[in-house]
């Protein structure tokens, strides 16, 4: 899942497409992101600000991180939402509000969670850098087959 969106990508919801194993971008105005919107399963969220330093930082562990889950746990639902600052520097509606509607304040940050039955069942937010092999571990505590 190398090759997240970032600088010089157009602001919106990504969504790494499995079968052709790229970044597509979603969209860019209407709805926020909903978890649970591509069915039940593990959702891994990375909140995105291409002007932040610690977001550039951070991007090559996700997508090593990411690479580590697509290995070792198969499929999940992995989205990128990407604005140049939080809400107020983004030209895509759909990503502004989705970075309101999750109430991401700091960068990076990821949101981890389970979806089953159609509702959200576990849920965690993680701001801040860290390594991909801390993130993978705990994406791999809300892992259920």
């Amino acid at each position: 899942m190398k090759g997240s969106p970032g600088p010089g990508s157009p602001h919106g919801i990504y969504y790494y497409d499995l079968d052709r194993k790229q970044w597509v971008l979603v969209r860019r105005e209407g709805h926020s992101l909903r978890l649970g919107e591509k069915g039940d399963g593990l959702y891994v969220v990375y909140f995105n600000n291409a002007k932040c330093a610690a977001c550039r930082a951070f991007t090559p562990q996700w997508d090593a991180a990411m690479e580590m889950v697509a290995k070792k746990l198969g499929k999940i639902h992995a989205f990128v939402v990407l604005c140049d600052w939080f809400q107020g520097d983004c030209s895509s509606e759909a990503a502004a509000s989705s970075f309101r509607d999750f109430d991401v304040n700091s960068s990076p940050t990821v949101i981890v969670a389970r979806v089953a039955e159609g509702s959200v069942k576990e849920s965690t937010s993680l701001p801040g850098f860290m390594r991909a092999d801390e993130l993978f571990k705990i994406i791999k505590k809300y892992w259920k087959s």
